[in-house]
């Protein structure tokens, strides 16, 4: 079969059309970072493009979901450790007024300061954080810190404020630190030192607070673990992501020095196809 000139020139016009895209395309990928331009690139890729990227919004919404509990436990630590200091200071004058050595003046001293400590509890239990929300819940919610992991939204203001009496009915701080005060200032009567009673009440409104505390401790590791198993999947679909949509730098630039090569090649050839056609003209 006789193969005509005008069938070598067109089949090398389209051999410099070919490498040419494939510079073209190797230049971007190398340029952009991307291996792929267009979804119509590798309909694969794009597929599993997609579904990666969903996961790493699912894991960017997990670090907000994770500094925002850090921040709330953080916050509620601190608040308790104010609240139970307070507390004790409450416990070392109840029983310093129950001493009746200390006589009418000493037990009003005791319940001026009692009466601050009342109005600061109050404050620290109602505080509120940076974003103007209370640290302590009036109710709490389930927040997603990792796949298949939920922790509390924070701690109860009741579980703060309330204990169980010492003849278990609940009671709460503001009460019990009321009726200590009443009794120290002689509202109902002659002053007087705090029962036994409210003695025992306070100690096991400490204990209440002691096992807040643990709870938080708990939350807080619960979330570290959380986010150090979040921060590991998250390293590993931006991996995933990395191998299925970007450039490697070696395969591309290996690829463009042989796209390269082969258009000069063709290049070449039609050079001295044009030349042999002009003298053969002349």
């Amino acid at each position: 079969m006789r193969v005509s000139t005008s069938q070598i020139f067109n089949l090398g016009l389209d051999s410099m059309q070919k490498h040419s895209v494939d510079v073209m395309n190797f230049q971007t990928q190398i340029s952009s970072g991307n291996k792929y331009q267009h979804a119509s690139d590798s309909g694969l890729a794009a597929g599993l493009g997609v579904l990666v990227q969903l996961n790493k919004a699912q894991f960017d919404m997990f670090k907000v979901n994770q500094d925002h509990l850090s921040a709330t436990y953080a916050s509620s630590e601190t608040q308790i450790q104010s609240i139970n200091n307070m507390l004790l200071r409450a416990q070392q004058l109840m029983v310093q007024a129950g001493n009746d050595a200390i006589g009418t003046q000493g037990r009003s001293a005791i319940a001026t300061e009692l009466s601050a400590l009342k109005v600061a509890i109050g404050q620290a239990a109602g505080a509120l954080d940076a974003n103007g929300t209370p640290i302590f819940k009036s109710s709490l919610h389930q927040i997603q810190a990792a796949p298949h992991i939920m922790l509390d939204s924070g701690i109860l203001q009741t579980d703060v404020t309330s204990f169980q009496d010492s003849t278990q009915q609940s009671s709460t701080l503001d009460s019990l630190i009321g009726q200590v005060i009443d009794q120290l200032s002689g509202k109902n009567g002659s002053p007087a030192g705090p029962s036994t009673r409210q003695v025992d009440d306070m100690a096991a409104a400490l204990r209440q607070l002691t096992q807040v505390q643990v709870k938080v401790g708990v939350l807080s590791n619960r979330l570290d673990d959380a986010t150090q198993m979040a921060e590991t999947q998250k390293m590993n679909v931006e991996k995933e992501r990395s191998q299925l949509l970007d450039t490697d730098l070696a395969e591309a630039s290996a690829g463009l020095m042989k796209s390269n090569a082969l258009l000069s090649a063709a290049q070449s050839v039609m050079a001295k196809m044009d030349i042999n056609t002009l003298f053969q003209k002349l």
